[in-house]
């Protein structure tokens, strides 16, 4: 079905989620200096921050789903073990009822 582990995530979804971040503090830092400035900003850098914002929040967005689609297959996995659990337990509820009954009988 689904992994199995526990924890707050794989190394690799942590490094990767720490790299996004700086990518995205990357991407607020200041303008730099070139012929279109106005007002102190130039267009063109501030224009390819917002695209690069744009795109970071798209695979964000995308990485969210991943991760709620991954917890769903999960939850449901835990869900059916649960009531395997729940039956193999009234099974031996059930032969252990069956031992006493012959135990006491003979």
């Amino acid at each position: 079905m689904g992994n199995a582990s526990g924890g707050q995530g794989r190394p690799s979804d942590q490094a990767s989620d720490q790299e996004g971040m700086n990518e995205t503090s990357n991407l607020l830092g200041g303008a730099s200096a070139g012929p279109e400035r106005t007002g102190g900003v130039d267009l063109s850098d501030l224009e390819a921050k917002v695209d690069a914002l744009i795109t970071r929040c798209a695979t964000l967005a995308r990485r969210n789903r991943e991760l709620r689609d991954r917890e769903r297959s999960w939850r449901a996995e835990r869900q059916e073990l649960l009531e395997r659990h729940q039956v193999a337990q009234a099974k031996i509820d059930s032969m252990l009822g069956r031992m006493d009954t012959s135990s006491e009988n003979s």
